[in-house]
């Protein structure tokens, strides 16, 4: 009986890695009106984000409930588990509902689940760059802020042509190795 729990609980969990992956490839992945055009996290991802929020603590509580645990000693991490997924769920929700960049000629309306609303002109955008470690484009401002944007946001290729479009090949380069994760061809020969 472990070993069938063990093997439901590895299936969805690549279910849920294949889910997230197909992220990027969610359709549409952008919607774009009147020279603007607006990101948001895909279908896919909201619904991994509303499954793990619920399907995680109660695959647990399942477990807890088929294997009840011999002693306190062996609940205690029960417990802490299902709230730090708990957590986890939560904070995924809320970057999968909360997140949205809209891309107009005169600048950037951006929507962070972490730093709430602002908006930025294009003329304020310092450079374009790219983390390896969390797989997401930073915008760089003058005033010193910054926003994310994930690599798993479908239409990112769409967010990379407008920033090829209003940015300088010189605020780009950071971005390179955005470029090569996506398989996407650097558009300038420096």
């Amino acid at each position: 009986m472990p070993f069938l729990v063990l093997a439901f609980v590895a299936l969805l969990g690549f279910g849920f890695v294949w889910l997230l992956f197909a992220v990027a490839r969610a359709a549409p992945p952008y919607r774009e009106e009147a020279g603007t055009v607006t990101f948001r996290h895909g279908t896919l991802l909201r619904a991994f984000a509303v499954l793990a929020f619920f399907g995680a603590p109660m695959l647990l509580g399942l477990w807890v409930l088929f294997f009840p645990p011999r002693s306190n000693t062996t609940l205690a991490p029960a417990i802490v588990t299902a709230a730090l997924l708990g957590v986890a769920g939560i904070l995924l929700v809320w970057e999968a509902f909360q997140f949205q960049l809209t891309i107009s000629p005169a600048g950037l309306e951006c929507r962070s689940p972490w730093k709430g609303r602002f908006s930025q002109t294009w003329e304020q955008v310092t450079a374009l760059e790219y983390s390896t470690v969390n797989a997401w484009f930073v915008l760089r401002f003058s005033g010193g802020g910054s926003f994310h944007f994930s690599a798993l946001v479908p239409g990112v290729t769409r967010f990379l042509e407008a920033c090829e479009g209003r940015l300088k090949p010189e605020q780009m380069t950071g971005a390179k190795r955005g470029y090569a994760s996506l398989r996407r061809k650097w558009p300038y020969s420096v």
